[in-house]
């Protein structure tokens, strides 16, 4: 989307033509010659192109080593570089383009910054017939190594201004160019957070510009990868979208505007709320202008329309229908979406971010004020009638519950055809298949009461709750075992655990195959350890306990009780840097455990209020 109207400068072209030669190509023999010790001579009665196109040739010749003095061998031109109203950086962006820039890229920063040194005026440097700085010059006139270059200088606060034509940033002028720097762009920006709270002369943060943009991901082969998908719901991997490898179209790739997307949000978290200030879709925050893109999309419409004439979709309730699937399978509106729920921590801000008026979804289900601790699944099908779920919820909460079938369901056909313990049960799987065929795919935080006399099996709680992509995990069985969370989730980040002070129970935790198996926990940060006291000599549990937060602490579960923490800890950090390992990414995630004395029996009002404001020793 280059912008035609840019201007173009009429400055010479270098005075030596290309030639090839036996040492590779080169522009003009004038390249090979040293560089002269003495003042660079001016040139008179020339144009200030000429002039400039003069400096930029002696500037490729000259070696820009440590030992060299360019304010010395340049001392005639700085008057001519500080002179006001110029705009030398944009000529140089026009001069310096393609195979030109390619033979001296290696001199071009280092030229660059001493311009700039000389003259930082020039970095914001606008006029009547050039209306923009000199990087929006440089993103506009398609000069990506310029661009590299303006964003390593160290104070880009000149740089930031809003663009007059535009009334945007250099971030909103590189996403509406597709521009190949824009992540680049962005990164830098990270440091100047309020830019991105900037809006263009539409209203539009240059969130919303991004997230408007569409493309592999409604590609005809991404569109019949997802249609694939809807027709089989029982399909657990995420569909592949199609990406592009070509840097002159990587901006088409959804994981590539993502990335900008997680630089922005990262900086800005609040942006995510930020509505549209005007026009047609004036109000839209930008997850509600990504579904409005997609249900808008011409590819969308015209796949849904072709899917319907050649029958394989049926009616327009199955049409809006693989359009509700489109949104969810989507993946800038999908991480936009798990965005607001796993960050936003006001109901109604997550509400307000994610929805327009009268559209909107349960972001969660909570059952935990039920005057019965018993419900049907007849009660589970009239409740459906009047909630639309979110593809993910923030938590589920279940109290103890058993649900009744109804004789045409497949519980009750389970019930009749086969004999469970009279300690255990299965029930909570109904409400976790249930939530599933209602369309919702992940749930953040899983809260269960499940301690009365009767619980489950660990096969089902690792049944109910796999393919949700749980993250913080809350269900309330007493000594449950570390295989059932991994079977159940492997992107777990919190755990709250039960104890008895079974010392094999915690044994088995903090094992190599336990919850120290970082192929297994790899996002698991913390744990929560509730303690039930009495099962057990109270010095013997705070010994056990505290060995086992070394073991998580360190990820190793042969860490020894009987030896100060600190010695071994500084034994392993020197072997550490004897082996040479000291990239801190290579190094397990340490997870933090804070261990709860409970003296009360767990109770349906106490488990279910937050234990977020519990302190570990």
């Amino acid at each position: 989307m280059t912008n035609s109207g840019t201007p173009r400068f009429l400055i010479p072209k270098s005075p030596e033509p290309e030639k090839q030669t036996g040492k590779g190509r080169i522009i003009g023999e004038s390249l090979m010659k040293p560089t002269s010790p003495a003042v660079l001579e001016y040139p008179t009665g020339k144009s200030g192109n000429e002039i400039l196109s003069h400096l930029i040739n002696e500037a490729m010749k000259f070696l820009w080593k440590p030992e060299e003095d360019p304010d010395r061998y340049f001392d005639n031109y700085k008057n001519f570089l500080r002179h006001r109203g110029s705009i030398h950086l944009h000529k140089i962006v026009e001069y310096c383009k393609d195979e030109f820039v390619r033979h001296w890229a290696s001199k071009l920063p280092f030229f660059l910054r001493w311009v700039i040194r000389i003259n930082p005026s020039l970095m914001a440097a606008t006029t009547k017939l050039v209306q923009h700085t000199p990087l929006v010059y440089a993103i506009l006139s398609e000069n990506h190594e310029i661009v590299k270059v303006l964003l390593e200088i160290e104070d880009m606060t000149s740089m930031l201004q809003v663009e007059p034509e535009v009334k945007g940033t250099c971030l909103h002028v590189a996403i509406e160019e597709e521009s190949p720097s824009t992540s680049v762009i962005a990164k830098k920006l990270q440091s100047f957070p309020d830019v991105f709270r900037r809006t263009n002369n539409k209203g539009e943060t240059s969130l919303h510009v991004l997230v408007a943009f569409l493309g592999d991901e409604v590609s005809p082969n991404a569109l019949e990868k997802i249609l694939t998908r809807f027709q089989q719901p029982n399909s657990t991997e995420d569909p592949p979208v199609e990406t592009t490898e070509s840097e002159e179209d990587i901006f088409s790739s959804p994981k590539y505007r993502r990335r900008v997307i997680e630089n922005i949000l990262e900086s800005v978290p609040a942006v995510i709320s930020e509505q549209v200030k005007t026009g047609e879709v004036k109000g839209l925050t930008p997850y509600q202008l990504r579904v409005h893109k997609l249900q808008n999309s011409n590819e969308v419409k015209d796949f849904i329309d072709a899917s319907l004439n050649d029958l394989i979709i049926k009616g327009d309730e199955e049409a809006e229908k693989l359009m509700r699937y489109i949104i969810v399978e989507d993946p800038i509106a999908k991480y936009l979406r798990t965005f607001c729920v796993r960050t936003l921590k006001d109901h109604d801000e997550i509400v307000k971010a994610l929805y327009e008026h009268g559209k909107e979804r349960q972001i969660s289900f909570d059952l935990a004020g039920l005057p019965s601790p018993s419900i049907s699944e007849d009660f589970l099908r009239e409740l459906a009638k009047h909630l639309e779920f979110e593809s993910i919820l923030s938590y589920v909460a279940l109290p103890a519950l058993e649900v009744t079938p109804s004789k045409r369901s497949s519980l009750h056909r389970r019930s009749k055809g086969q004999k469970h313990d009279d300690k255990t049960y299965s029930d909570l799987r109904t409400i976790f298949e249930w939530l599933e065929e209602h369309g919702v795919k992940r749930i953040v935080k899983v809260t269960v009461l499940d301690n009365r006399d009767k619980s489950h099996y660990d096969s089902v709680i690792s049944k109910a709750v796999a393919g949700f992509q749980v993250e913080h995990w809350n269900w309330k069985k007493i000594d449950l075992s570390s295989e059932v969370i991994s079977n159940s989730s492997n992107i777990v980040q919190e755990i709250s655990l039960y104890w008895t002070g079974n010392h094999a129970v915690m044994m088995g935790w903090a094992s190599a195959q336990g919850f120290n198996d970082v192929s297994k926990f790899s996002k698991l940060e913390r744990i929560k350890l509730f303690v039930k006291e009495g099962y057990e000599v109270p010095d013997i549990l705070k010994k056990n306990i505290r060995r086992f937060k070394e073991q998580m602490r360190f990820r190793d579960p042969s860490i020894d009780p009987e030896n100060p923490p600190q010695e071994q800890s500084n034994l392993r950090e020197a072997m550490r840097l004897d082996s040479g390992t000291t990239n801190d990414k290579s190094r397990p995630r340490q997870v933090q455990v804070m261990e709860i004395f409970d003296d009360e029996e767990f109770s349906y009002a106490s488990d279910f209020k937050s234990s977020d404001d519990f302190k570990g020793e």
